[in-house]
């Protein structure tokens, strides 16, 4: 199971309180794109290797 780097996202989090997105879709954005449940801000824990990608590029 893939464990991808979580990526803040201040308008997702706003549609979450306003009520219009789904708390799954606000909470589990990543660095990749994909809305995953298996998700961590620690970066050596990392096995996406898309966000392991997008980490060596320091974005």
């Amino acid at each position: 199971m893939k464990v991808h780097l979580f990526k803040y996202i201040e308008s997702a989090f706003r549609a979450w309180s306003d009520g219009s997105a789904d708390r799954d879709v606000a909470l589990n954005q990543t660095e990749c794109g994909y809305i995953r449940d298996n998700i961590t801000q620690d970066k050596a824990l990392v096995t996406c290797k898309l966000c392991q990608k997008l980490i060596n590029k320091g974005l």
